[in-house]
């Protein structure tokens, strides 16, 4: 699913410009290099039109965060709709629906990864923007172990929404550019995208099943 906000013609220019720049800054050089000043200097525009387009600093990061945190939803939504209608619902095939989307790529500026982002503001960014993070990860939660449910019937509720937690900080630390990346890479090399994914989906299951 395409996000309109991403590609839409009528949304101001300097508003685009300054979503790209954000989602720039914070996958090449983390959430607390975004100033103000600096994030119109790489968005090209006056200081003034981080108030103008968002109110605030802090509504433009969480505005950054919402879209690619939705976007990565809906992707998920798409995988799992496709795996029902296909009776195609196992375990690694739902873990692989809600894994894959992690890996996509920003809205705006195309690099690095989405997860990224929501990683550095659950990290960084102001107390009251991380709690508003944090309520739309829960509510995200709750339909997934609900589909999981039958298919890990030894977890309780509680159990499974405490593995799904790990299981998605897992993931989301496992992309190009984050320091656990790194690690592996002083390890093996730098790993192939597709075997970093079936790790990931091999480490998730195995954990679902303990």
């Amino acid at each position: 699913m395409k996000n309109n906000i991403g590609t839409n013609e009528k949304v101001p220019a300097s508003r685009q410009k300054l979503l790209r720049a954000a989602e720039h800054l914070i996958v090449t050089e983390g959430l607390y290099a975004i100033t103000t000043r600096r994030l119109a200097a790489a968005a090209r525009v006056n200081t003034s039109m981080v108030v103008y387009n968002f109110g605030s600093l802090d509504a433009l990061i969480e505005e950054v965060f919402k879209v690619n945190f939705q976007d990565m939803k809906a992707l998920e939504s798409a995988f799992i709709d496709e795996l029902k209608e296909r009776d195609l619902l196992t375990l690694e095939n739902v873990i692989a629906a809600i894994i894959r989307p992690i890996r996509k790529r920003p809205v705006f500026c195309q690099h690095g990864t989405g997860a990224q982002i929501v990683q550095e503001v659950f990290a960084y960014a102001s107390p009251e923007l991380r709690h508003r993070a944090t309520l739309q990860l829960k509510e995200g939660f709750e339909p997934l172990a609900e589909l999981l449910a039958p298919l890990v019937p030894h977890l309780g509720h509680k159990a499974l929404i405490w593995r799904l937690c790990c299981i998605t900080s897992a993931a989301m630390s496992m992309t190009p550019n984050t320091s656990s990346w790194e690690l592996v890479t002083e390890f093996f090399g730098a790993p192939d995208e597709d075997e970093a994914l079936q790790q990931l989906i091999n480490f998730s299951i195995a954990s679902l099943r303990a």
